[in-house]
C-alpha cells in the first residue's frame, strides 16, 4: 500500500470536503463543523498573510481551550507559519520571554488579556501585531499595540 504524505492542515481541507457538516469541534456550547473550521482557518491564514506574516514566521496564540485556538493553529499552518501555543494563564514575565525568544510576528489573544500583554510588551521595540478575539480593547488598555479584531477578518 502506497501512502501519500499529507500535511496536517491539508487533512482539515480534505475532511471539510468529505464531512462538511459533521462536528469537528465541540467546546462548551460551541459546535463547529469541519466546513466552518476550515473556512475560519482559511480566513485566518489570509489575514496573517495580509498582516505581513511570511513562511516560518511565528504566530503566538494566547486564547485557552476554545474553537478559535484550533482555527488559529490550522490557519497558521495554512499560511506557512509556525504556531507558538501559550496557556491562557501565562504570567507577564513568561509571556515576555516566550515572545522575545520565539520572535513572534503576531499574537492572537482576547481583550481580557490586554493588561497582561501590555505589561509584557512594556518598552518593546519589535514589530508585533495583535489579533484580538472578542473585540479590540481601547488603545489605552492595549498599550498601543497595533491590532485587528478577529471578527473583522
Amino acid at each position: 500500500m502506497e501512502l501519500n504524505p499529507v500535511l496536517l492542515h491539508e487533512w482539515l481541507s480534505l475532511s471539510a470536503a468529505r464531512y462538511a457538516m459533521k462536528d469537528a469541534i465541540v467546546c462548551g456550547r460551541d459546535r463547529w463543523s469541519y466546513q466552518k473550521l476550515n473556512a475560519y482557518a482559511d480566513c485566518f491564514a489570509d489575514a496573517l498573510i495580509d498582516l505581513g506574516v511570511r513562511r516560518q514566521d511565528r504566530v503566538a496564540v494566547l486564547l485557552g481551550n476554545c474553537a478559535e485556538t484550533v482555527a488559529c493553529l490550522f490557519g497558521t499552518l495554512k499560511a506557512g507559519a509556525t504556531f507558538v501555543l501559550l496557556e491562557s494563564n501565562t504570567k507577564v514575565r513568561r509571556l515576555r520571554h516566550v515572545l522575545e525568544d520565539s520572535g513572534a510576528a503576531v499574537i492572537v489573544t482576547r481583550a481580557s488579556q490586554a493588561r497582561v500583554l501590555g505589561e509584557a510588551l512594556e518598552d518593546w521595540d519589535a514589530n508585533l501585531k495583535c489579533v484580538w478575539v472578542g473585540g479590540c480593547p481601547t488603545a489605552a488598555v492595549a498599550g498601543g499595540i497595533p491590532g485587528v479584531s478577529w471578527e473583522a477578518l
